[in-house]
């Protein structure tokens, strides 16, 4: 079975706006209706819609 990876790009518009959009095999397949004046109400609205954020890389590891 083949399964095609989802990319999401988050950008700001030429108003300063930011918008997001779904990748399926590099076509469009969803894309922002609004613009969002902060990345971070943009990320909500694309989680609302099936974005999940990747885990955040930590800095320090603990040992021992």
């Amino acid at each position: 079975m083949i399964q095609l990876s989802n990319e999401w790009k988050f950008y700001q518009d030429n108003n300063g706006q930011w918008q997001w959009r779904k990748f399926i095999a590099n076509k469009v397949v969803a894309v922002s209706f609004d613009g969002f004046r902060s990345r971070k109400e943009c990320i909500w609205n694309a989680g609302q819609r099936g974005y999940v954020a990747p885990p955040k890389k930590c800095r320090y590891s603990k040992v021992g």
